[in-house]
């Protein structure tokens, strides 16, 4: 606490004038912020086949660990699928697509459910 009145309002004035500039910053970096991580959020998921060449192991192997320890199944049609809890927990994404005539969804590994499994399967 400042004792003297003069002081404790220059002070506030200082701060309130650092708060504002600080505010003005985040209205301009926020939409470039949201942008970046969005682009860098798309970038940074893979697919099956490419975890299991950055992990050094065969894509059947990947896939094979994941469904024998309930990470993922296959639906109906075959298609692998992660169990929502593991979705919730940001280890995968399920992604839409669009290619030619075809569309669909498709399972993606986030960082986080390569650092996971990474750990979890020994991987180094």
């Amino acid at each position: 606490q400042i004792e003297d009145p003069i002081e404790r309002a220059e002070r506030w004035i200082e701060e309130e004038k650092e708060r504002r500039k600080l505010q003005q910053e985040n209205k301009i970096m926020m939409p470039k912020a949201s942008y970046f991580d969005a682009l860098v959020e798309r970038n940074l998921l893979t697919n099956f086949r490419d975890t299991a060449k950055e992990f050094k192991i065969g894509q059947k192997e990947l896939i094979e660990w994941l469904i024998d320890n309930d990470y993922i199944y296959r639906d109906n049609k075959g298609k692998l699928k992660p169990y929502m809890k593991y979705v919730d927990a940001g280890l995968f994404e399920i992604k839409e697509y669009k290619k030619n005539k075809h569309a669909g969804t498709q399972t993606l590994i986030a960082p986080k459910g390569r650092e996971t499994f990474k750990l979890l399967i020994g991987v180094k």
